[in-house]
């Protein structure tokens, strides 16, 4: 039998909030056996967990109850309420979960702490503060020393390095020369997007061809990827999962004339589903967009573009919140529009 018997109850049958509302329940500690305990806490938090390693936010801890001695057949109860985080929102992947937690912990010294996490969901609300317009600075040379340095501590590896970078320099140049010599040069004219499911990213793609050019076409490959990494050093393992990936038509097969502009607005739409964007150490969701030009007998012109995927409350504080929990996400199959 554990020295205590801990419940967490929400006030909320579902256990569901929306960022920006209050969490509240009661947490009870039943106690089983006489022990000295030096405080009794309550903690909320989100975390990951799935293949890769855990990444976790910041522990928003409060104290129940000081250092006393609890005694067999005593039972507390302690009334909670805190303001949920405004995200990551619960997400639950192929690689990878978020989930939001409240953990009730006795300290008990020189033994294993009696401890509970209750998961709670939470769902899209409150939209998080922008992020604040800095200034850019004003750059000041490096240091001569600082450059030495440098060059003392990566030289060296750089030269070791030189027989396995040298070909890759050699094929990156003569590839970019192949293309440069039929297309000339490729624009594609972008912005950093913020973009909510059911959106659309756009840019502008142009260049004006030097010779007659035939193309297998042009195509928007829209893909969502998770990527989760596990162990560390020469252990470290990384596995990634794509959630959704799609194929748009922008140009057909045919020929490009030599000397006619070619620009081409692009328009991206973004599927319904809750695979929004996130960043961590171990645990990443990302949305990006391959721009590529299919040239037959010569290595392909591509560029490569991402976006911040959101739930549309943070764009639209009116928008109608999606009502339920999130559901899991599957891999779409390549599709052509």
């Amino acid at each position: 039998m554990s020295k205590c018997d801990i419940t967490i109850d929400f006030d909320r049958e579902d256990a569901t909030y929306r960022g920006g509302e209050t969490v509240s329940g009661t947490a009870r500690v039943t106690v089983n056996k006489n022990l000295t305990s030096k405080g009794i806490t309550l903690s909320h938090f989100w975390k990951t967990h799935g293949r890769g390693n855990t990444d976790q936010g910041e522990e928003h801890e409060e104290l129940l109850a000081s250092d006393a001695k609890l005694m067999a057949g005593e039972t507390f109860n302690f009334p909670f309420s805190f303001e949920t985080a405004l995200e990551p929102v619960t997400y639950h992947g192929t690689l990878i979960n978020i989930d939001h937690f409240v953990k009730v912990q006795v300290d008990v010294p020189w033994a294993r702490d009696p401890k509970l996490e209750a998961e709670y969901i939470l769902l899209p609300g409150k939209a998080p503060p922008p992020l604040e317009d800095h200034e850019d600075l004003e750059s000041k040379p490096t240091p001569k020393w600082v450059v030495l340095l440098l060059w003392l501590v990566f030289g060296p590896m750089l030269l070791m390095l030189l027989p396995i970078l040298l070909p890759i320099y050699i094929y990156t140049t003569i590839k970019n020369s192949m293309i440069t010599r039929r297309l000339g040069e490729v624009e594609l004219k972008t912005v950093p997007q913020t973009i909510h499911p059911g959106g659309t990213w756009t840019g502008t793609l142009r260049f004006t061809p030097k010779r007659d050019v035939p193309i297998n076409g042009i195509n928007a490959r829209l893909v969502c990827e998770e990527s989760a990494t596990s162990g560390s050093g020469t252990n470290q393992t990384t596995y990634t999962e794509k959630v959704h990936t799609e194929v748009h038509s922008v140009e057909p097969e045919g020929l490009l004339l030599a000397g006619k502009p070619f620009e081409k607005e692009i328009s991206v739409p973004f599927p319904e589903i809750t695979a929004y964007s996130f960043s961590d150490i171990d645990n990443n969701i990302d949305w990006s967009i391959q721009i590529r030009i299919d040239l037959p007998g010569v290595p392909d012109w591509k560029q490569e573009e991402y976006a911040n995927v959101v739930p549309v409350e943070f764009l639209d504080p009116s928008a109608t919140p999606q009502e339920g929990a999130p559901k899991d996400t599957k891999t779409s199959p390549d599709t052509e529009a």
